[in-house]
């Protein structure tokens, strides 16, 4: 990706599989695993064997490209953007999460993803 060029399928599986192992061995204890998960098919091998609950953040691209621009050392050139939006699979409604306005300040995010795992775990 820092040369500008998207990994494929074949590309992401290891970092997925060992992604999907780091959950399940700490399913326990629980956790946060930061993915950008944008296929389904990603997002089944992540809760393969696990309780996964995803927070889907989505905004518009301009904001999205500002944000990148705005990483100091990050290893993925805006230019890239495009081809991580075409290949974006929105949560269907039978995955477990929630979908979020990244235009919200992240503590508002938050809490909200807060209150909606919550809401799940206590059964409503």
């Amino acid at each position: 990706m820092s040369a500008g060029e998207p990994l494929d399928d074949a590309d992401r599986l290891p970092w997925l599989h060992a992604i999907a192992e780091w959950i399940y061995a700490h399913q326990d204890c629980g956790g946060v695993v930061s993915s950008s998960a944008l296929k389904r098919a990603y997002r089944t091998i992540l809760r393969a064997r696990n309780d996964v609950w995803f927070l889907h953040l989505t905004g518009p691209a301009d904001v999205i490209a500002e944000r990148i621009r705005a990483r100091a050392g990050h290893f993925m050139p805006v230019s890239l953007l495009d081809s991580q939006l075409a290949d974006l699979e929105p949560l269907g409604p039978d995955e477990h999460g929630w979908t979020a306005d990244l235009r919200r300040p992240p503590p508002q995010i938050v809490r909200l993803a807060r209150g909606e795992l919550g809401s799940r775990a206590g059964g409503s």
